[in-house]
């Protein structure tokens, strides 16, 4: 099981657990599913360290359902089948039930999470929009979500990379899509002309169809006034050509767009999140002085 942890002033001890249904039906007695089936003890919760793509995506395949369970100062807040990308920290339990993921409003606490295409849970942070804090979780010793962040925390660059790469992937989809659509257009209309003309003679079947004549309605003249408003003639100039081209072919563009303001908020976060961590960890020393003398 991998634990993020977080000790927090004001919001307490916010932990965040991920693993399967048979690890969690030993530490929670009411926890919905108690009898697991399947694969539970084949594969680890993630992929092992060094292994390539190839063994992520194999050890993605066999591992067992990765469920979430939320605790703020040793309580259980919410149980959930999957992973949110965003939990609200309020209680958010059902009897015999996984939690139901809820909209959070950005002024409610709540953790966001950052998964990998594989399902590796990489990122797991605090977030109070009223108070615009932003504070990541301490990832589990020698998971990928520790290496991730090191990672991060070494190259800043790479924060912002990340995301952008993301987003360049969904317009490189796109664009590949509007350069080969011609080329498959022709394969299938070749295809269909190799295909056989069948002519079948379809039976003609007359039947008689009844014509009703209704009376026509009166004409009836209304008058009704005439209004005329003197609108400006205002001539707006011929947008050029590669403007129509970029509203035609959005999505080529558009999640560049995206990515680069997610890539921005990323960098903004991490620092935002070294520099409280910071102060938390100055306040702490503090108050350990404090008692100490």
């Amino acid at each position: 099981m991998l634990r993020w942890s977080l000790e927090h002033p004001t919001a307490g001890q916010i932990v965040l657990e991920r693993g399967s249904d048979a690890e969690f039906c030993a530490l929670d007695p009411d926890w919905p599913e108690q009898e697991p089936q399947g694969k539970e003890e084949s594969e680890p919760n993630e992929s092992r360290a060094g292994a390539g793509l190839r063994g992520r995506v194999l050890s993605y395949l066999a591992r067992p359902r990765q469920r979430v369970r939320v605790l703020v100062n040793g309580e259980v807040v919410g149980r959930y089948s999957g992973t949110p990308a965003t939990i609200n920290l309020k209680k958010n339990l059902a009897s015999g039930k996984f939690s139901t993921p809820k909209t959070v409003a950005p002024s409610q606490p709540q953790l966001r999470l950052t998964k990998n295409f594989v399902d590796e849970l990489l990122l797991v942070a605090y977030k109070h929009g009223a108070e615009d804090e932003y504070i990541e979780l301490d990832a589990p010793p020698g998971s990928r979500a520790e290496a991730y962040q090191a990672t991060l925390d070494v190259s800043p660059a790479k924060r912002a990379l990340f995301p952008f790469l993301f987003g360049l992937g969904k317009s490189a989809w796109y664009i590949v899509g509007l350069i080969l659509a011609p080329l498959v257009s022709r394969i299938i209309k070749w295809l269909v002309g190799q295909l056989p003309e069948f002519n079948v003679a379809a039976p003609q079947i007359d039947l008689p169809v009844p014509v009703l004549r209704l009376p026509s309605p009166p004409d009836i003249d209304i008058p009704a006034p005439q209004w005329k408003i003197p609108w400006p003639d205002i001539s707006l100039p011929t947008p050029p050509d590669w403007v129509f081209f970029l509203l035609e072919h959005s999505k080529a563009w558009v999640p560049l767009v995206i990515a680069s303001g997610v890539a921005v908020a990323a960098v903004r976060n991490s620092k935002k999140s070294r520099r409280r961590k910071a102060q938390l960890q100055s306040s702490a020393d503090g108050r350990q002085d404090v008692h100490r003398d």
